[in-house]
């Protein structure tokens, strides 16, 4: 994520390995088994042919589904070494635009109207690990 250039192809097929990786890891913990689904199946693609098992639609948890779409939205909405951050409306454009062969259209339209409604919180990666208890009082 932090590379200041384009991955190379074996690069890029590392970096797809990092769901299913992270599950694993995770999956050791008892108490993040009903994360799991979410970890694991994030890059799942709603028309199939994702990773890691190329599952489709409905197959694709509904926790994965959300994750997905958070995922992409937080990728473009943050700046990186390689872009910079993009303008939140032009990406939720962008998303509605990807689903339904991407991410679900029904999970596309919640993030629409929760951020329509106001209820989007903007994080500071930077900032993160001194906001946490800040940030799970706000979700309560």
């Amino acid at each position: 994520i932090r590379k200041p250039t384009a991955l190379t192809e074996e690069e890029f097929e590392i970096m797809k390995c990092h769901p299913g990786k992270g599950a694993a890891i995770m999956g050791a913990i008892p108490q993040l088994s009903d994360v799991i689904p979410g970890m694991k199946y994030h890059h799942e693609k709603w028309e199939g042919g994702g990773d890691p098992e190329g599952l489709k639609g409905e197959d694709i948890p509904l926790q994965a589904r959300i994750v997905s779409v958070a995922d992409c939205f937080d990728a473009m909405t943050t700046a990186r070494p390689y872009q910079r951050a993009m303008e939140v409306r032009y990406v939720l454009r962008k998303i509605r635009e990807m689903a339904p062969a991407r991410y679900e259209p029904r999970v596309v339209e919640a993030l629409i109207r929760a951020y329509e409604k106001g209820d989007l919180v903007k994080v500071d990666h930077e900032d993160f690990g001194e906001r946490a208890p800040e940030l799970k009082a706000e979700a309560v």
